[in-house]
């Protein structure tokens, strides 16, 4: 996301939210926490405004002079999102190869760029033609996809609480 676009998008966020006390600056800045997350998907940055209405709502009834959006409320939101799915991330783990979620764990740990890389190599122990057919595969599954960064094809997530679910609850998490 480009940052005029997610200048422009916080913005029409942050003025939804309404912590007490707190800066326009400051609600901008969890505004973008929750685009990023939900790494600028529509529909995972309104599921995840979702459950954090719902945390918020529950706090609300229970101590409402500690209702207000927080950073950590976002991360734990995120938590309960990434859990609630846990049986459908598991199930699309478990029916992966194992080159296939080495090449995961790569996406997750470069942020999907330099992939092809010696280092990349070395630390996932597959060959690059490994690592290139077992991308290609995911993608034709729909699981990645290539986006041009910065003159360069990095890989993201159709899914982005997906990445999210491998960092919790894989070898990556450990």
């Amino acid at each position: 996301m480009n940052s005029s676009t997610a200048t422009k998008k916080c913005k029409l966020f942050a003025k939804r939210l309404e912590p007490p006390k707190t800066s326009l600056s400051e609600k901008n800045d969890l505004a973008l926490q929750i685009i990023t997350l939900a790494d600028d998907v529509p529909y995972n940055v309104q599921m995840l405004a979702h459950f954090i209405w719902n945390r918020l709502s529950v706090i609300k009834v229970g101590a409402p002079e500690t209702a207000y959006l927080t950073s950590g409320l976002i991360k734990e939101a995120l938590n309960t999102l990434v859990r609630q799915s846990d049986a459908f991330y598991t199930q699309i783990w478990t029916n992966l190869t194992s080159n296939q979620k080495k090449a995961l764990a790569g996406v997750v740990s470069e942020n999907g760029g330099n992939l092809l890389s010696r280092e990349i190599s070395q630390i996932t122990k597959m060959p690059t033609v490994t690592m290139q057919t077992a991308l290609k595969l995911l993608t034709s599954q729909n699981i990645l996809r290539q986006k041009e960064k910065e003159g360069l094809v990095h890989y993201i997530f159709e899914d982005p609480f997906f990445a999210h679910w491998i960092r919790f609850f894989t070898f990556l998490g450990q």
